[in-house]
């Protein structure tokens, strides 16, 4: 398999965990999700995924930080 065919994005990815499109756009945003951003688009590595889903990798969030920050306004 070529490296780029590991590639995934958000519609190969929510059909691959089957976990619908919106909740995976919310852990990505929140870093829950292992991604990389190109431009404005999201792509997930299938063996960094595979890995994920295997070894429980996301960390329990300590209890006193918010699920999602607004951003700072300038």
């Amino acid at each position: 398999m070529e490296d780029s065919d590991n590639w995934m994005t958000i519609d190969q990815l929510s059909a691959h965990v089957k976990i619908p499109k919106s909740s995976l756009y919310k852990m990505a945003e929140l870093g829950d999700l292992p991604c990389k951003r190109i431009g404005r688009r999201l792509r997930f590595f299938k063996p960094t995924i595979d890995a994920w889903m295997l070894s429980g990798m996301s960390e329990p969030r300590p209890k006193d930080t918010p699920y999602f920050v607004e951003p700072a306004r300038v």
